[in-house]
């Protein structure tokens, strides 16, 4: 019995070690490894899907994109006016993707070379045999390495732009950042008179005109050439057969609101010479500007071409007015943009005149040069020219009244109409120029160097 016994006990216990290693099951560690691996495999699967469906989509788009850049080629190749066949970018929307298509446009001259301009001049001279187009088309959410679909064609005009007896002159107008401006009249004046119009590329193409000389003139409301010119003109010749070119550049007018003497505190009324010359200069020219009025107002403006680079601005016209010729920092320049409008702060000097009491008096004054040190004078001028505050009723100065006159920078000698202002009537404002009255020759001078 004991012996049964013990062996039943034994057999238990085995059946219990089995149960027990069943219940071990699998550890922590075994379960994130096979986790990673899933996870891993996942990811592979999930690119994989991805990147195949993006390919499909993508070969899809680019079919797409050959088709529309096929449908504006055969578009152009049906114009029936070569001349009318122009840059032009637009997008179109298929199976909910944007496409983008860029048009392009060159002459190629008779040569076979490049034409030096998109409308087709060259300092050559060559005809125009061929104008190349090509259409580039891109899509939303293209692949890196995916490049764009791109078309191109030759069109041969279906008339001669220049034929044997005739003559072609064609017309670039860019603005200043080099880009065509459409819009823009042209007019060949000579043995014939013939006008075309710019179109988006600032091309304009006078055609079948007579062989001789001509005047070309571009003309649109609100634009000015590089010389301030609203019309701008250029002569050429042309002979039978042969082309020449003319170039402009031509833009809409930028603003410049000038404000005279910002520095002034206006502790008493200032007003600054009639018809004020004002000097607006920049990398290209200096121009000598005045108002198309005999304002006296301290707040002018000036419609100038817009140069990107701007301009620096000063008052005056002689030597003297000048920053630079003092040895003193130049203006700091302004930037412009077509059709834009700009605030310029333009210092100036100022001195305080009191007349005699009783009556008005009128305030004229002349350039000269100073004993000061370094005073560049404004020998650049006539030796009789002189600036008045005005002549008319409202322009006299009050007599025991307190004025504030603007001048440019330099040294000035005050009338009251011929006879010369004392330095006892004159009262030194210092800003922003170092301002000297010397009672020994009663000249009053502007200083644009600081202390």
């Amino acid at each position: 019995m004991s012996a049964r016994g013990h062996s039943g006990s034994g057999t238990r216990r085995g059946r219990e070690t089995v149960r027990r290693r069943h219940d071990d099951g699998t550890s922590l560690a075994e379960i994130m490894v096979a986790l990673l691996i899933f996870a891993l495999m996942s990811v592979g699967t999930v690119y994989a899907t991805g990147s195949m469906l993006h390919i499909t989509r993508d070969a899809r788009n680019r079919q797409v994109a050959a088709n529309l850049a096929a449908q504006e080629i055969d578009k152009v190749r049906a114009a029936k006016d070569v001349l009318s066949v122009v840059d032009n970018s637009f997008s179109s929307e298929h199976n909910g993707t944007t496409f983008y298509l860029s048009r392009t446009s060159s002459w190629v001259p008779t040569s076979g070379g490049v034409a030096d301009g998109a409308c087709g001049a060259s300092t050559g001279g060559e005809n125009l045999r061929y104008k190349e187009v090509t259409v580039t088309v891109t899509w939303d959410k293209m692949r890196s390495a995916t490049a764009p679909v791109t078309s191109n064609t030759l069109l041969n005009p279906h008339d001669p732009v220049v034929d044997e007896s005739k003559s072609t002159i064609l017309v670039t107008v860019v603005g200043a950042d080099g880009t065509g401006r459409q819009g823009v009249t042209v007019t060949a004046t000579g043995p014939s008179t013939v006008r075309a119009t710019t179109d988006n590329q600032g091309c304009a193409y006078l055609l079948k005109v007579a062989p001789g000389s001509y005047t070309v003139t571009a003309s649109k409301t609100a634009y000015l050439d590089q010389d301030q010119q609203a019309s701008p003109a250029s002569t050429t010749s042309v002979h039978a057969g042969a082309t020449a070119s003319v170039r402009f550049q031509y833009d809409l007018g930028a603003t410049l609101a000038l404000r005279f003497a910002p520095d002034y505190d206006a502790a008493a009324p200032v007003r600054t010479v009639a018809s004020l010359p004002v000097t607006l200069a920049n990398s290209y020219a200096s121009t000598v500007m005045t108002p198309p009025s005999a304002s006296t107002a301290m707040t002018q403006s000036f419609t100038m071409h817009p140069f990107p680079a701007g301009y620096s601005v000063h008052a005056g016209a002689c030597t003297a007015a000048d920053p630079t010729a003092w040895g003193a920092d130049p203006p700091a320049p302004v930037g412009t943009v077509g059709g834009s409008t700009v605030e310029v702060p333009v210092p100036m000097g100022v001195v305080l005149v009191t007349p005699p009491p009783g009556g008005t008096r009128e305030l004229v004054a002349f350039p000269v040069r100073s004993a000061v040190p370094g005073d560049p004078g404004c020998d650049n001028l006539p030796s009789n020219v002189s600036y008045s505050f005005g002549t008319a009723p409202t322009y006299l100065l009050p007599g025991g009244t307190t004025t504030a006159v603007a001048l440019p920078y330099g040294s000035w000698q005050l009338r009251w109409g011929g006879a010369v202002v004392p330095a006892t009537q004159m009262t030194s404002v210092g800003v922003p120029a170092q301002t000297t009255v010397n009672p020994a020759n009663n000249i009053v001078t502007f200083d644009p160097r600081r202390p």
